[in-house]
């Protein structure tokens, strides 16, 4: 007896409780060492979670795709992210809030930083004073914490 399957795009998209559960999941999965990039593209392909419009589910799977810069699939995930985050993408609106925009520049700019640092300058003036302040904070950190360990070494 042949059973009819549900799309999980179309689960995704249309059972606010699965949201949760998919947002769980991605956190669960975030706990974990990075998943290899053949793992991320299927998550991204089979679930869409790199497309949805649920911004807690994308901004999950970004933190997933994004936490082993040398990856493959945070290099190519990297201009998707921020590209979200500035209104670049299919929804054209920026995530203003720092919940979404501050940690994926963090990881994109661990990624590449000519790429971060181009992006919000375009964008820079759309988000809220404090929020490009707190974003110029990190890469200022950042920076400073890569010229140190050169000059120790």
């Amino acid at each position: 007896m042949a059973t009819k399957s549900v799309g999980a795009n179309q689960l995704i998209r249309d059972n606010r409780y699965l949201n949760s559960l998919v947002v769980v999941f991605l956190e669960k999965l975030q706990s974990y060492l990075p998943l290899p990039s053949d793992l991320i593209f299927h998550l991204a392909t089979l679930y869409r979670v790199s497309t949805t419009s649920n911004a807690e589910i994308r901004l999950r799977f970004y933190g997933l795709a994004l936490k082993d810069p040398s990856s493959a699939a945070a290099k190519k995930f990297a201009l998707y992210a921020v590209n979200w985050v500035i209104g670049e993408d299919e929804t054209g609106v920026i995530k203003g809030r720092m919940k979404f925009c501050r940690p994926v520049f963090r990881d994109v700019f661990k990624i590449d930083q000519d790429l971060a640092v181009h992006k919000f300058l375009d964008a820079k003036m759309s988000f809220h004073p404090i929020a490009r302040r707190l974003i110029e904070k990190v890469w200022q950190i950042q920076s400073f914490m890569r010229h140190d360990s050169q000059t120790v070494a």
